[in-house]
């Protein structure tokens, strides 16, 4: 990319410089270090993986020419003797979201085949693996988004041109070479797309169509399209969701105007969401940063709303039940082993977590 004087500015020698130190330090004790930490585990035993496209659309063209496009990916694990309902992990920004990396702790792919469910890790389409689009697309370098992210997902601070400083409790991984793959792991999103919602949730529909009934696993943006999955498909029999950014709300229901945004969808839609268990969590350091007060706020509507129709719904704020220190990311944090126990916890609640012979 060429840079002008109006365009995105190169970071200066010493601050690239800095940068690659903090970036880079300790990786070599890092990577060894998570090699001994994944050695010292009893292996994952697999029964069945690989991937697939599902959903999409041909165009046609000139002479009969074709384009295969606006289909999903997953990549898919399931164990010996696997449960009943298969865990569909569906990512906001990247699939790096459940999966291990080095200096970070057993990702929640590990966790949950390890406790004996049957993992199905998604792209959405005109995303990561299933990037191929229907429609026109662009990218736009935005120099500086790093510093968002890392400010938005709550890690910390990043004062320019210093690096990046941590919260002093944050259970995200003190290795800057962690950060770095955090950081490389967001995808150009299609969240400007007008028919985003429906294009996803059409195609996690249509997954769910080929491996039957699942609990979905939401994050962040994918939380909204979780909703709507739900609404279309009744073969979603449960839904945990971290951290949505948005929530469907019957008419007359929506909460009061906060700058989050909400989405009313007609009673009987609303309906079909309190006919499964449904768990959201929030993690800590909301109350400092823009719109993540707004979002929790909604969210005890939401679950307030689903409960008063005859739902079974439930929100968890971390902090509120003595887990502190995690942030917008926190399945791949420290203490994510704890998190991960909250959700197996509400699985077996809700007989999410059944095998063939009912146990």
């Amino acid at each position: 990319m060429r840079t002008t004087a109006q365009g995105p500015r190169a970071l200066s020698l010493s601050t690239a410089a800095a940068l690659a130190v903090v970036l880079g330090s300790g990786i070599r004790d890092l990577r060894a270090q998570g090699h001994e930490d994944k050695g010292a585990r009893p292996p994952i035993v697999i029964a069945d993986q690989g991937g697939f496209a599902f959903g999409g659309a041909v165009l046609t063209g000139v002479a009969d020419s074709t384009l295969h496009c606006d289909h999903g990916y997953t990549q898919f694990q399931i164990p010996p003797n696997a449960r009943n309902l298969p865990l569909v992990m569906w990512h906001s920004t990247s699939t790096k979201t459940w999966e291990s990396s080095p200096g970070g702790p057993e990702g929640f792919q590990d966790i949950f085949l390890r406790r004996g469910f049957a993992v199905y890790v998604i792209d959405l389409p005109r995303q990561g693996r299933a990037g191929m689009a229907c429609v026109n697309t662009t990218y736009a370098v935005t120099v500086g988004r790093d510093q968002r992210t890392f400010l938005g997902w709550r890690l910390g601070v990043w004062n320019l041109p210093g690096p990046p400083t941590f919260f002093p409790n944050s259970q995200f991984p003190r290795d800057m070479a962690f950060l770095n793959q955090v950081l490389r792991a967001r995808y150009p999103d299609n969240e400007g797309f007008a028919d985003t919602d429906p294009v996803e949730a059409n195609s996690v529909a249509g997954l769910l169509d080929e491996i039957g009934p699942a609990t979905l696993i939401t994050h962040s943006g994918s939380g909204r399209r979780g909703w709507l999955t739900a609404i279309r498909s009744s073969k979603v029999k449960g839904i945990v969701s971290f951290e949505p950014s948005v929530y469907v709300f019957p008419p007359g229901e929506l909460p009061p105007p906060n700058g989050a945004v909400t989405l009313e969808v007609p009673l009987a839609d609303f309906q079909k969401l309190t006919q499964i268990p449904i768990l959201v969590i929030f993690g800590d350091y909301l109350a400092d940063f823009p719109a993540w007060p707004a979002r929790l706020a909604n969210g005890r509507a939401f679950v307030e709303a689903l409960n008063r129709h005859g739902g079974e719904a439930q929100l968890l704020h971390l902090p509120e039940i003595g887990i502190f220190g995690n942030s917008h990311i926190m399945m791949l944090e420290r203490n994510n082993a704890q998190i991960a126990n909250l959700v197996s916890q509400f699985l077996q609640e809700n007989g999410l977590d059944k095998r063939g012979n009912g146990h």
